[in-house]
């Protein structure tokens, strides 16, 4: 059987009337209708055990999206923030599953933690994560967090922008080691999705890369591929289109997850504990497929994408190991 996680930024999910952020940004029945169609194509298309949301506004019409795909289970841990009770921030995390949801929680702000790095003790996540514990085929209870760590833009407008881009940095950084902090508690298996707002390789993300035993699923694939065509004798492959989704090369460049003008960036990602490594002996599943499902970024199709979302959608899955 195969058993596959996808993380997926819906980009402002809010039915109107309500508005996003601002007055003015309220989508008309039409777009609402048509991104609903759009997600629930691709909940099929990807067809995933569990999925991580971020920005999520509309929780009750995306758990009814979610239950009409299978996901059955469904769990947040934080409302929006309206305003007026029309004009919405402070969009929420979600997790939909396939599989039973046996427990649900988010990870706790630490005081001695905080004190220690010279953090203020009443800091919180931006975006307060999801953790669940599900049951799962192959694996049994498995902890899946889905995190939206701070983004670059400043916490506060008053201040000049590099001062508040290094708060955001600095904000983003003491989130990311909560996290890995609560990742090296725990003793089950662990999956870590969502939208990191940087690269995997920058600093204020430095303790999720090095301090938790993660392995991002992009260097998972390629390993595992890289010891196939070794023992196969062959070469790598070239990148193959579908319909919906680029298949990656078994050895080649990492396609971008959103764009910033003509900029390719990586931000979206899936990270999973030794349980899942092929290195690890008592690893119970082997990779299968990394696959980055972009088109709608890089080949949109107005009719179909015109209320998509702006970041591609990230999918791993797996196999039971032979």
């Amino acid at each position: 059987m195969t058993l596959k996680f996808a993380t997926w930024n819906l980009l402002n999910f809010l039915a109107p009337p309500f508005a996003a952020y601002e007055m003015e940004n309220i989508a008309t029945h039409a777009q609402w209708e048509k991104k609903c169609r759009w997600i629930s194509m691709m909940l099929a298309a990807i067809d995933a055990d569990v999925v991580g949301f971020q920005e999520v506004f509309s929780q009750q019409a995306l758990t009814q999206l979610c239950q009409d795909a299978g996901l059955t289970y469904f769990a947040t841990v934080d409302q929006p923030q309206c305003q007026d009770g029309h004009v919405c921030s402070h969009p929420v995390v979600a997790l939909a599953s396939r599989y039973p949801i046996v427990k649900v929680e988010t990870v706790t702000e630490e005081a001695e933690i905080l004190n220690a790095i010279g953090m203020s003790a009443d800091f919180h996540f931006h975006r307060t994560p999801v953790v669940a514990t599900i049951v799962l085929p192959l694996l049994g209870e498995t902890k899946v967090f889905v995190v939206h760590l701070k983004s670059q833009r400043s916490l506060n407008d008053e201040l000049a922008p590099v001062a508040g881009q290094w708060g955001a940095t600095l904000h983003r950084g003491t989130e990311a080691m909560l996290l890995a902090n609560a990742v090296n508690n725990e003793t089950m298996p662990v999956v870590v999705m969502g939208d990191f707002n940087q690269g995997l390789d920058g600093d204020s993300l430095r303790s999720l890369r090095e301090q938790c035993g993660l392995t991002d699923s992009w260097q998972l694939f390629q390993r595992s591929t890289a010891l196939e065509l070794a023992e196969n004798d062959t070469q790598a492959a070239h990148i193959q289109s579908a319909n919906e989704v680029t298949v990656l090369p078994e050895i080649g460049p990492r396609p971008a997850t959103f764009y910033y003008g003509n900029q390719g960036l990586m931000l979206d990602y899936i990270l999973f504990s030794r349980h899942f490594d092929p290195k690890c002996q008592t690893s119970m599943v082997d990779i299968a497929q990394y696959q980055c499902w972009d088109r709608h970024l890089v080949s949109p199709q107005f009719d179909i994408d015109g209320s998509s979302t702006d970041h591609a959608i990230v999918t791993t899955s797996f196999v039971e190991r032979c």
